[in-house]
């Protein structure tokens, strides 16, 4: 690639897409990062950061590898769509690369009953993420609802008591610089 760069004529390069060359080596420098590094990046679960492809299966399995390797989840420069609640029940770290340029944007306006949670609880266990466990780290990006959105961003949801007979896993995992917007709540604590 740089012996081609290096033969490229001036008049040449006045109509080269410097775009698409810039996005190969990014994703060429993330699958080296990833494979030698501790951590994996939302792309290569195959996320897109366009503001209009639905990234949430994407999401929820890169989670859920995240959570079983222990490395942390990388969120590229983007705009990425997501439809409905991503569960997190292992410890795990999901790091944006800062507020202004990685969004999360969800979609979703109105809440429904949905499953692991008792009916009686639904409205307050729809989240976007719903934390269901200790030493889970969020940070460096938005997230943002709409206007009507009737979902909380984030639900530290401890449905379980721990040794001490106790709710205090909130205690144990941090939300640290995220910006999140047009929520029906940002965070939700609830044990029980």
């Amino acid at each position: 690639l740089l012996k081609a760069l290096a033969s490229v004529t001036e008049e040449q390069a006045q109509t080269l897409d410097t775009s698409a060359i810039v996005d190969f080596i990014v994703s060429k420098a993330n699958e080296y990062s990833d494979s030698i590094s501790n951590v994996s990046n939302i792309t290569s679960y195959g996320a897109v950061g366009d503001g209009k492809t639905d990234c949430t299966i994407a999401f929820q399995e890169a989670i859920n590898d995240c959570q079983e390797t222990g490395r942390i989840l990388l969120i590229e420069t983007g705009t990425y769509v997501i439809t409905d609640r991503i569960e997190i029940t292992h410890p795990i770290e999901i790091r944006g690369t800062g507020v202004e340029n990685c969004i999360l944007k969800f979609t979703t306006v109105t809440a429904n009953p949905t499953s692991p949670f008792d009916d009686t609880w639904w409205e307050e266990s729809n989240a976007v993420f719903s934390v269901q466990y200790d030493d889970v780290r969020f940070s460096n990006f938005t997230l943002q609802g709409s206007d009507e959105c009737e979902w909380n961003g984030f639900i530290f949801h401890f449905p379980h008591p721990n040794a001490e007979n106790s709710y205090a896993a909130g205690g144990r995992s941090t939300i640290s610089d995220v910006n999140i917007k047009k929520m029906k709540n940002g965070i939700f604590i609830f044990a029980g």
